[in-house]
């Protein structure tokens, strides 16, 4: 018969109950919940303390693991075996025995029966079982007159406390590798460092293999995946290294990143944005991305405003004819900032005004173009 209760711990959340079960356990819980299951023999007890002792001593091990891999957790922008799953599950996997065993001591310790209940009615979804338990937090009555303990339930008392102090030091770097993960998710910046760590590891491991990989390019910008849907879906590297962090398949990663890889091999110097812009054009990408640069050098004599006239910008987008105004724009704003810029960069539409009001018979736009024919 399945239980009536779930013992899952796959999320912070479900950590949070059993941290607070632990601390909660004490001998009168231990009592009260022995007590409630009346069918335990001394024969049950004692085969309960034995399965308690061992799994003390593996969780022993496993946690000298776990503190072993936990810094190097975070540190990684994707691993393994994490595909959509909480990376509280792929923490704990790494106690697993301890878990298990933490599992059945609660399961065997609180009924399976609706009466449990106690006239409360069924939920729908499965309560936890560790809420619901008298070792952890539900509520009990502690016995108002001594009792005569056996020497077997004090024993298994004594060994509990031990296995779940274990436990509970080894829940607690999780959470605090879930709380760090948790932060480094809020900073753009950090996550697309992670990415790009990635990514250079990655290259370090297929550049031998990549003038076989352009060679069949056609083959690779077939490929889809999650991570390259997602990659596609967001407008920046940090936007997709934010929601992409401890939360894509592995493999699916590599692609994407053998992907970007043999894009940037192709595109050598020149950013995707650039070869949008002037696709047929090199030459002239490095001649407008030195203009940018140095753009300061092209306003007019003795200009003081706080932004770039938008006369100027619309001169330089009918000289060098990019596919779209729009993207130009966006391209002028983020390479002139890049370079150290300190004005203020026009609108599109304000651009576009001015460009609808150009000829080729404008003074500024002759002047200028006369100094940007002649940049070696």
């Amino acid at each position: 018969m399945s239980h009536i209760y779930q013992t899952q711990i796959t999320t912070e959340e479900n950590l949070q109950t059993v941290l607070t079960a632990i601390e909660n356990f004490n001998f009168d819980r231990l009592l009260a919940a022995l007590k409630d299951r009346r069918s335990l023999s001394v024969s049950d007890i004692l085969a309960m303390d034995a399965r308690i002792t061992e799994a003390t001593s593996k969780l022993q091990t496993e946690y000298a693991r776990l503190q072993d891999e936990a810094p190097a957790f975070n540190k990684r922008f994707v691993h393994r075996n994490n595909h959509y799953f909480s990376s509280a599950e792929a923490l704990l996997r790494k106690i697993r025995s301890g878990v298990a065993r933490f599992k059945d001591l609660y399961s065997r310790l609180t009924p399976n029966r609706t009466s449990a209940y106690q006239g409360l009615p069924m939920p729908e979804d499965k309560p936890s079982i560790y809420d619901r338990s008298l070792l952890g937090n539900a509520a009990y009555t502690p016995s108002l007159f001594p009792e005569t303990v056996r020497p077997e339930v004090k024993q298994l008392y004594e060994h509990i406390v031990a296995f779940l102090a274990q436990m509970e030091d080894a829940l607690n770097l999780c959470k605090d590798v879930l709380d760090d993960e948790a932060l480094i998710r809020e900073d753009a910046g950090q996550c697309r460092e992670l990415y790009m760590d990635f990514k250079d590891e990655h290259y370090s491991h297929i550049k031998q293999l990549l003038r076989q990989i352009t060679a069949s390019w056609n083959d690779i910008e077939k490929i889809t995946n999650p991570a390259i849907c997602l990659r596609e879906q967001t407008a920046s590297d940090e936007e997709f290294s934010q929601q992409g962090f401890h939360n894509l398949e592995y493999e699916d990663v590599c692609q994407l990143a053998t992907k970007e890889i043999v894009e940037e091999s192709q595109r050598g110097e020149f950013s995707k944005e650039e070869l949008m812009l002037f696709p047929d054009n090199r030459p002239l990408i490095l001649r407008v991305r030195h203009i940018i640069v140095d753009f300061e050098s092209y306003l007019p004599e003795g200009f003081n405003g706080k932004k770039i006239p938008a006369s100027t910008i619309a001169c330089l987008i009918r000289w060098s004819k990019p596919k779209e105004d729009f993207a130009f724009v966006k391209y002028f704003k983020k390479t002139y900032e890049a370079s150290g810029g300190t004005h203020k960069v026009p609108s599109n539409s304000a651009v576009n005004v001015q460009k609808n009001d150009l000829n080729n018979h404008n003074p500024e736009y002759v002047s200028l173009v006369e100094r940007w024919e002649n940049i070696a």
